[in-house]
């Protein structure tokens, strides 16, 4: 189908990175995104949408695939194919012998487990297109992304291993204390909290042992030093609480699957009561939804009883994941329920079928990704940022414009000219090799999802430090202010331009420019009717083209104090 014709636009921005020295390559990109979003001249680049993925292992050997679900108003679900009009996005057969937990990277790059039990974990596009099917050789039930990093509650060891995205190597791992279960559930809120279940025999021959529920925010140093962590609250057999309440589990215990946490901090556990706890009787199991308090307290519950009829509602449920946008539990369920089931996290009723059953499925991990598209097929942004520090990285996913989530598709080229960057092919990011630098970079891409576009980059950085000003005095309303001196002069590795303000309201507000004072030293002209402030804006350019902003920094304030009341100057006495 012929596109439509879509006009280019520009997009002008700056940044001023103050002091960030110190900071780590995280830091600089949460600073970004923070700054991004409270940027209220800066035009909306994207359409932002999110999609639910849904691993089904079907035969638990060579025919698992993945379904890719658009989250509508409501939070109801809609298929989507993959980039070449299939469904399901990633074919029965296709690789995923057993496909459990999605990651994804900045670029929109996902990541899944092609077995739980021996790997390896497959680099796949957004619009399906299989990378490389052995990128990390681990395994494990769930696999989380955060920050350019993937996490893996790896097989049968309580470990949470840490991977690079960017070239899939290992960077460390923590453990779960206290449980020789598998660890299924694995989930990480986006302020950086994992939270964790174990509590499955490995034989899933046992419901008894060790149930726990886990709640941590690691740092970089507790991978390195593999950190071990106790649990938030434990029980032996049943799941933690469900004794206390009088849960009408029975004694030969229960497993414990999927976790989420929303934004409160409320934890949500699936916990299954398995059929070969009531041999003899008329049940056949059941399913539990648990909800704990930030405390670990266990505050509400419901149950679906495992029956082959009707095929409706969460029983057998294993992921189980919050969303937001919706306020809405999705729990993916057994063979006989719903294929995705929609839950209310305040009472835990069940809302109905997001997505409902279908012959021979097998649902077990749900991950919400969002992408975005650009709104224009052919757009410009010229970025300007200040006070980088040599060793700075940056991704060029986030400085493409208002774009909450990672663009799907297309291919990132760095310009042969660039200066005072280095452009890292593997994470598609650039690293500050110099205190001043001007750059251009290109994204380009043909069809898929977004269909045919072209963003543009022009990036231009530069250092800026304001000088200190000295001259704070008192003088007489009849007597000019001495001229003001510099003690330490500015410091910039581009060309420096000044600028003098004065207010008379105080050192914080009220300022404006003086007037022709546009060079580094300011001698007051005249004399002053009443108590004035003064400050020095300094401003630097990399010199780039196209031309770009200024960069700028203020120096402190000196105060000269108006004197009306004391007699000030010669007085002359005359005597009669």
């Amino acid at each position: 189908m012929k596109k439509a014709f879509t006009p280019t636009f520009r997009i002008s921005e700056i940044n001023v990175f103050q002091k960030l020295s110190s900071c780590k390559l995280l830091l600089v990109s949460a600073f970004l995104l923070l700054y991004f979003s409270g940027f209220k001249t800066l035009a909306q680049t994207c359409k932002v949408t999110d999609f639910l993925y849904l691993n089904d292992p079907q035969d638990y050997q060579t025919q698992g695939f993945v379904h890719k679900l658009k989250i509508g108003s409501g939070g109801t679900l809609t298929e989507v194919p993959n980039g070449l009009g299939n469904t399901p996005w990633f074919p029965q057969g296709g690789g995923l012998g057993s496909p459990h937990g999605l990651g994804q990277d900045l670029n929109g790059n996902l990541y899944i487990g092609a077995n739980s039990d021996t790997g390896p974990i497959a680099k796949i596009t957004c619009d399906g297109t299989l990378v490389n099917l052995n990128f990390i050789n681990d395994a494990g039930f769930n696999i989380v992304s955060k920050d350019g990093y993937l996490f893996v509650n790896s097989s049968s060891s309580n470990r949470i291993s840490r991977y690079a995205l960017c070239d899939g190597s290992a960077q460390g791992y923590v453990t779960l204390n206290g449980s020789t279960q598998l660890d299924w559930g694995l989930f990480i809120s986006p302020n950086g909290t994992f939270y964790a279940t174990t509590g499955v025999d490995p034989a899933f021959a046992s419901a008894t042992g060790k149930k726990a529920i886990y709640r941590f925010t690691p740092t970089d140093a507790d991978f390195t030093n593999h950190t071990d962590y106790q649990p938030l609250v434990s029980s032996n057999d049943l799941p933690p609480g469900a004794a206390a309440k009088n849960l009408s589990i029975p004694a030969g215990g229960a497993w414990l699957w999927g976790i989420t946490a929303d934004n409160a901090g409320n934890m949500y556990v699936i916990a299954e009561d398995p059929w070969f706890n009531h041999q003899g009787t008329t049940w056949t199991g059941f399913t539990w939804i648990l909800k704990y308090d930030p405390n670990g307290n266990l505050v509400a519950w419901t149950k679906d009883e495992q029956t082959t009829t009707p095929k409706v509602g969460f029983k057998g449920g294993r992921g189980i994941l919050y969303y937001p946008a919706a306020d809405v539990l999705y729990v993916a369920a057994g063979q006989n329920g719903d294929c995705v089931s929609m839950i209310k996290p305040s009472d835990l009723s069940y809302i109905g079928a997001a997505a409902g059953n279908v012959p021979n499925q097998n649902p077990k991990t749900l991950r919400i990704a969002s992408e975005a598209c650009p709104v224009s097929a052919s757009t410009v942004v010229d970025t300007t940022l200040c006070n980088l520090k040599v060793g700075d990285k940056l991704f060029l996913s986030q400085l493409i414009g208002k774009c909450s989530a990672p663009i799907c598709g297309g291919t990132w080229a760095a310009d042969a000219a660039n200066v005072g960057m280095t452009f890292n092919q593997c994470d598609l990011s650039f690293t500050v090799n110099n205190l001043s630098g001007c750059g251009k970079f290109t994204l380009t891409n043909t069809g898929g999802s977004c269909g045919d576009f072209t963003i543009q980059v022009n990036i231009s950085f530069v250092d800026i430090k304001a000088p200190v000003i000295a001259g704070s005095q008192t003088v007489c309303s009849t007597v000019k202010p001495s001229a003001f001196t510099v003690s330490t002069p500015a410091v910039s590795s581009g060309t420096i331009t000044y600028q003098w303000q004065k207010s008379t309201t105080s050192c914080t507000t009220g300022f404006s420019d003086i007037a022709g004072a546009t060079s580094s030293t300011y001698d007051p002209p005249t004399t002053l009717s009443q108590t004035t402030y003064y400050r020095l804006i300094s401003s630097s350019a990399a010199g780039c083209s196209p031309a770009t902003k200024l960069c700028s920094d203020i120096s402190n304030c000196v105060t000269v104090t108006v004197n009306a009341v004391t007699p000030c100057g010669t007085v002359t006495v005359t005597k009669n």
